[in-house]
């Protein structure tokens, strides 16, 4: 007969079961502490770490076996190894201030150093007033040197946002261009994300005794500025264009276009990004087309290997040009990033200066058309993912001039064929 699961008859099992309620009921000093320890709360607690272990354990398990997954698969696929170039045109490029700048400024006039000991640092209230109530300000050319040269010797920005508060209270005609030129080379050689303080007072108004020479100067350092990849990024820099739209504008047709070829040499020696960089800022307003169109022409004729522009012949420049554009094939399909760049540069600097241009009566419909027409190439390489920006600036360009073609040149006929010979290639 089997035994009752509940039939304790043993003496030994009564004492067992009366030991075990006893110790339930009388809870030794250990094992109130184990009973401490084992409350909700620190149940949760011990849940939750153990899930979050496990959690991350199965985490890094399955990640170790897709990488091995991964790794067996690019075996057995035995791929090659390809370089991906980066499908951006004008890409970021890190650009310093261009030493070539400089060296252009003092091969025409060297300045001395200006007598920076005889000046002061600013004191707390002078910038506090300068961020906080410009206009109550008594501004003189020493307060605008010495809020610059504590600018050099601190590096502190607040200096430099005192400069920009209040600027459009500094009197014309106050400045010496050798201390603000100077100033600008100290700050320059001591922290080049500075420069565009000083840069923002490059404003021929400003100056007394400003003659044509300091003029080009200042046109020469606003073009460094605005190729200088750290202060392209400054919020203040929308001030570069306009300070040099003004500082153009001062100057003849003639010294434009001295400016503007002395820029050209600096702009070749320099990656083909900077010409990216510029190209969106030059003026084309009528009082400083004359620089922007000689400066796109050099560029234009150095990239396509056309020789040196004819000064005095605008309209055969671009007859030339329009000429050659087919040529562009040529640096799209040879696969090298750098003939890829060029071609891009070729094409923005050309949507400049065909506006420009059709402003000086130089274009007409036939030749807008010609050039529309055979930036309709085709070109293929072996990797393609670098041209793919390249394509879009190309269709975005023909746009361009289609729509300026049927704006400016509505009443125009086309006779005979616009495509001359060239084209189609």
């Amino acid at each position: 007969m089997k035994k009752n699961l509940f039939d304790y008859s043993s003496s030994s099992g009564d004492e067992d079961i009366q030991q075990f309620w006893r110790s339930r009921h009388a809870p030794t000093a250990k094992e109130k502490a184990l009973l401490r320890e084992m409350n909700i709360d620190n149940l949760l607690k011990e849940r939750k770490l153990e899930t979050e272990y496990l959690s991350e354990s199965k985490s890094q398990e399955t990640k170790n076996q897709e990488k091995k997954y991964i790794t067996e698969i690019k075996e057995k696929a035995n791929y090659e190894t390809v370089d991906f170039e980066d499908g951006s045109i004008f890409g970021e490029k890190h650009i310093e201030f261009p030493k070539g700048i400089i060296d252009l400024i003092e091969t025409t006039n060297t300045y001395k150093n200006s007598e920076f000991d005889k000046f002061e640092l600013v004191e707390k209230w002078v910038y506090h007033a300068a961020l906080k109530a410009p206009q109550d300000i008594l501004i003189n050319s020493r307060v605008v040197y010495r809020i610059l040269l504590t600018l050099a010797k601190t590096k502190n920005i607040i200096f430099g946002e005192s400069i920009f508060n209040i600027l459009k209270f500094v009197p014309m005609d106050i400045l010496d261009f050798s201390y603000i030129y100077n100033l600008f080379k100290l700050i320059l050689n001591t922290d080049s994300n500075l420069i565009i303080y000083p840069i923002l007072l490059m404003k021929p108004q400003l100056y007394h005794r400003c003659s044509t020479t300091v003029i080009k100067q200042m046109v020469y350092i606003l073009i460094g500025g605005i190729l200088t990849s750290a202060i392209s990024r400054n919020p203040l820099f929308y001030v570069l264009p306009s300070n040099l739209l003004n500082s153009l504008s001062e100057l003849s047709k003639s010294e434009q276009r001295k400016s503007a070829n002395a820029v050209a040499e600096i702009l070749k020696e320099l990656p083909i990004e900077s010409m990216g960089e510029l190209v969106s800022f030059l003026p084309i307003d009528s009082a400083a087309a004359e620089f922007t169109s000689t400066l796109a022409f050099s560029m234009l004729f150095y990239y396509l290997q056309l020789g040196l522009p004819d000064p005095e012949n605008p309209k055969g420049n671009m007859d030339l040009i329009v000429q050659n554009i087919h040529t562009l094939k040529n640096l799209c399909t040879s696969g090298e990033l750098k003939n890829i760049l060029t071609a891009s540069a070729v094409i923005a600097t050309l949507e400049k200066l065909t506006v420009i241009e059709i402003n000086f009566k130089q274009l007409d419909k036939r030749k807008i058309t010609r050039m529309s027409h055979v930036l309709h190439m085709s070109f293929y390489t072996k990797n393609h993912v670098d041209l793919v920006a390249l394509k879009e600036q190309f269709h975005f360009t023909r746009v361009q001039l289609d729509n300026w073609s049927d704006e400016y040149f509505q009443n125009e006929v086309i006779e005979e064929n616009p495509w001359g010979d060239a084209p189609g290639k």
